[in-house]
């Protein structure tokens, strides 16, 4: 069963609102009324959608951009393979 609250008791908490957050599968949820107030971000998944600060976007980009041209290249090469059994 996931916690929420850390474990921690929350003290006669009298609303619950949830509201949808910017990235896919995540809810940011806050619990007010009485003398506490709790605010959480719950990712049910554990973040899967989100990508680390160290991801490596140059590397992403530069694979994107080989595939991008080599497939270019591949097409450009069976055009010209139709064309000649094409004429003979």
């Amino acid at each position: 069963m996931a916690v929420q609250s850390y474990n921690n008791y929350i003290e006669e908490s009298t609303s619950i609102q949830s509201t949808a957050a910017n990235l896919e599968s995540q809810t940011l949820i806050i619990a007010y009324g009485g003398p506490d107030v709790f605010f959480t971000r719950f990712a049910p998944s554990k973040g899967f959608d989100s990508l680390p600060e160290s991801f490596n976007k140059f590397a992403i980009i530069s694979v994107l951009i080989a595939l991008y041209l080599a497939t270019n290249k591949l097409k450009q090469m069976s055009e010209k393979k139709f064309v000649k059994l094409g004429w003979s």
